[in-house]
């Protein structure tokens, strides 16, 4: 992963002046073997997140239509990205993240599977694959959540939600397991939007 931290040292300035954005909750964070879901508005996401946290590796889901130029596609590799068909199952992409997360490594998903277009803050409905992955390798779940879009020398905040697991589900064969533990991310994911409104609020009110 040199590379990847040669580019993050060459991006972290121009990221961190272009795309300011607040981070709250930094002491959440784990080591090791970690799930990290995030809400999706803009492909901007990635290189903030990668600049603000991830310092020595990054491994994130993303679209295989992104790694169509040869070029691009080998960078996105080196930098740790997994391409996956979002209309199809990828045994591939599927055996890739299991290996980065039976690795004892953090892996990046965003669990509503395309971006946000209409830019709301209710979350589009969440995919499966997050809580089969965290059930299947009993990894730490940690919730990202964006404020808003994020986009050119405009202020947005981020949110790091305190880590959970979803031990109530392992070695549960129940047909509707996935769709319950679908059901307890959303449930943090729509605390940590009250939460992250209340602090935007509040900052807001003191000016």
């Amino acid at each position: 992963m040199k590379l990847y931290r040669f580019f993050r040292f060459l991006l972290s300035l121009p990221v961190r002046l272009l795309f300011p954005v607040k981070v709250y909750g930094k002491e959440n964070l784990v080591d090791g073997k970690c799930l990290v879901l995030a809400n999706h508005y803009s492909a901007m996401e990635i290189p903030v997140v990668a600049v603000r946290i991830f310092k020595k590796e990054f491994h994130a889901l993303s679209k295989k239509e992104l790694y169509k130029n040869k070029f691009f596609g080998w960078i996105l590799k080196k930098f740790g990205g997994i391409p996956v068909d979002r209309d199809n199952v990828d045994p591939k992409a599927i055996k890739s993240v299991l290996s980065v997360l039976n690795a004892e490594k953090s892996l990046y998903m965003c669990p509503e599977g395309t971006r946000n277009k209409d830019e709301t803050k209710e979350m589009l409905p969440l995919k499966h694959g997050a809580a089969i992955f965290a059930v299947k390798t009993r990894s730490t779940i940690v919730p990202f959540l964006f404020y808003k879009k994020t986009r050119l020398f405009r202020r947005n905040h981020l949110i790091i939600g305190k880590p959970f697991d979803l031990s109530e589900f392992y070695g549960d064969r129940a047909p509707d397991m996935k769709e319950r533990a679908t059901e307890v991310i959303k449930s943090r994911f729509d605390e940590l939007r009250l939460e992250l409104d209340a602090i935007v609020e509040k900052k807001g009110s003191k000016k």
